[in-house]
């Protein structure tokens, strides 16, 4: 068994949110809270809890350029990924920049790195 760390560092995911989510707390400390939700079920491989983060029309590009369109065919997608390559994988993302582009759109840039490729 080998060990293989991929690093990708991750520019322009637009993160959507309602005002609502945001309550009292920044729209950064929202943001950071749902990263950390994403990384949880990730290194849990519940892949319908990470879809369920992304907007309904919300947009995934995994690493190697693939691009899934909408919450239904992201988890499909993800599903997919996790009872394949990444089963059994653990992930670590650091959020490096968040921009606020209005009242309910920011712009997250992060790094992640997946330990436990095979």
């Amino acid at each position: 068994m080998h060990k293989l760390v991929v690093a990708v560092l991750l520019g322009g995911i637009l993160l959507v949110a309602s005002g609502s989510a945001f309550g009292q707390e920044s729209a950064e400390e929202a943001i950071k809270k749902r990263i950390m939700q994403y990384e949880a079920a990730s290194n849990a491989g519940r892949a319908d809890s990470m879809a369920a983060i992304y907007a309904v029309d919300g947009t995934h590009t995994f690493a190697n350029g693939v691009t899934l369109r909408g919450r239904a065919e992201i988890a499909i997608g993800l599903k997919e990924q996790y009872a394949g390559m990444l089963k059994g994988t653990q992930m670590a993302i650091t959020p490096l920049q968040i921009r606020l582009l209005s009242a309910d759109v920011a712009v997250e840039e992060a790094s992640f790195v997946i330990f436990g490729l095979k």
